[in-house]
């Protein structure tokens, strides 16, 4: 009896494009759809099988297959149920198996699915960068289900890649920092490319992924001292073009939020000066070409660090850790010995480069990593919140809207949060920078060891 162990995913990048051959165009029908015993009709422009399926038994499931006449196969088509399934099957191989990458037309467009033959129940221990979640359990996913329940029916749009913002075991330390690179830059360019929703709302996501790469990329900075220097300037540029719009929108959600529970005060006036300042921004954004360009910037940066050489070990990384802690903790001093903006801004950056540093590690510690990662990202939104709340300030003192006693208020609201900051940042700058990367250090080999 012939047996097939099979394997299925999502795919979270499209990086596998690169390596895979020319693909081949298929048509699938059935003649059974019976989860059980089904029957399936599949050709090509120059052959056609028969295939027959019985029930699974985890990955495993009865498989027989045979070749038979062209003709054949397209007058059994005619008698399979409808729709037929059609879609471009692409192959490729890595560590000695063979994937199969299925990219459906029709009425399941939209759904990429990658296969793998494993002959053994046995995990996959070497998985592509480019491979996403595991569906080998989703019945919704199967082709018999497709058939009658097409992708479109329950998924309005194509999966978005599926982001995994931290290194994994099975990959080596280069090729998790050249996935993280293009799978951030490719979902920003999607975002901004796609005119799907609000411009504000796509800039918010682009922006968070740029930051999310310039983060990491000062991670490896040592090792790419030229290509770090060019393409973070690149990636810098790029998010300034795109900020002004997002303050815009940032203005209005924060006076939104400073009001609620508020009964006092009519803040109409400033209501209505902040929505028609967004709407000409977004005007001028879009008239201008800006959105376009930026997205080039991002394709450039893309291409460049896409094949970039790496030479990097964990040492380094810890290294650069180190430093980000040190400036970290040099710009929460500084931030409580001369309050301003500016300093509160400087210490705002670099919390928000620990939180993405700290995340990019918690495979490897998750528990204790994660609960880092978490109180940077909740210090990070405490002056985030302050941050804000000074722009605002700032418009309003500009353009001469809202009374003083909006502004007195404003002020009140900072003093709190950045009460709040200081007790928490004590807490995360506590520890020497140096004792916490050393650590990091021993976790590392004991999940390396752990995965060898």
């Amino acid at each position: 009896m012939g047996q097939e162990t099979e394997r299925r995913f999502l795919i979270r990048s499209q990086d596998w494009r690169q390596l895979a051959d020319g693909g081949v165009d298929y048509r699938q029908g059935y003649l059974s759809t019976d989860a059980k015993r089904n029957v399936r009709i599949r050709l090509d422009d120059k052959e056609a099988r028969i295939t027959i399926k019985g029930e699974a038994n985890g990955n495993t499931r009865p498989e027989f297959e045979y070749p038979i006449p062209l003709q054949d196969g397209e007058d059994l088509e005619q008698l399979c149920v409808k729709p037929i399934l059609e879609k471009t099957r692409y192959t490729l191989k890595h560590n000695g198996l063979t994937w199969e990458i299925d990219e459906y037309k029709g009425e399941n467009t939209g759904l990429i699915v990658a296969e793998v033959e494993t002959g053994s129940e046995e995990p996959i221990r070497d998985i592509p960068p480019w491979v996403g979640t595991e569906i080998s359990g989703d019945d919704r996913y199967r082709n018999i289900n497709l058939v009658e329940h097409p992708f479109r029916t329950w998924h309005q749009d194509p999966p978005k890649p599926d982001l995994q913002y931290h290194l994994t075991s099975h990959e080596k330390l280069p090729d998790g920092f050249r996935r993280i690179v293009n799978e951030q830059l490719s979902a920003a360019i999607d975002e901004l490319s796609n005119g799907k929703g609000p411009l504000d709302i796509a800039v918010h996501e682009a922006r968070k992924c740029v930051k999310r790469t310039r983060s990491l990329l000062r991670l490896i900075r040592p090792a790419i001292p030229q290509i770090y220097s060019r393409e973070n300037r690149r990636l810098q540029e790029a998010g300034q073009t795109l900020s002004e719009l997002r303050d815009a929108q940032a203005l209005i959600e924060t006076l939104q939020s400073f009001r609620e529970g508020r009964a006092d005060g009519d803040w109409t006036d400033v209501d209505d000066y902040l929505g028609k300042r967004k709407e000409a921004i977004i005007a001028e954004v879009q008239e201008s070409g800006q959105i376009q360009a930026v997205v080039e910037k991002l394709e450039q940066a893309r291409s460049s660090l896409r094949e970039m050489s790496l030479d990097i070990d964990f040492s380094t990384v810890a290294d650069s850790l180190k430093t980000s802690m040190r400036r970290g903790k040099k710009a929460f001093s500084n931030a409580y010995a001369d309050p301003g903006p500016e300093t509160f801004h400087e210490l705002r950056k670099r919390v928000k480069d620990l939180r993405y540093q700290l995340s990019l590690m918690t495979e490897m510690w998750p528990g204790v990593l994660e609960a880092y990662a978490n109180s940077a990202k909740k210090l990070e939104q405490f002056l985030g919140d302050d941050h804000n709340l000074a722009v605002l300030d700032g418009v309003l003192s500009q353009e001469h809207r809202g009374s003083k006693g909006l502004r007195a208020e404003i002020a009140k609201k900072q003093a709190a949060l950045r009460e709040k900051a200081k007790q928490l940042g004590r807490r995360i700058y506590s520890e020497p920078a140096g004792t916490f990367t050393r650590r990091l250090r021993s976790s590392w080999k004991a999940w390396a060891a752990e995965n060898s």
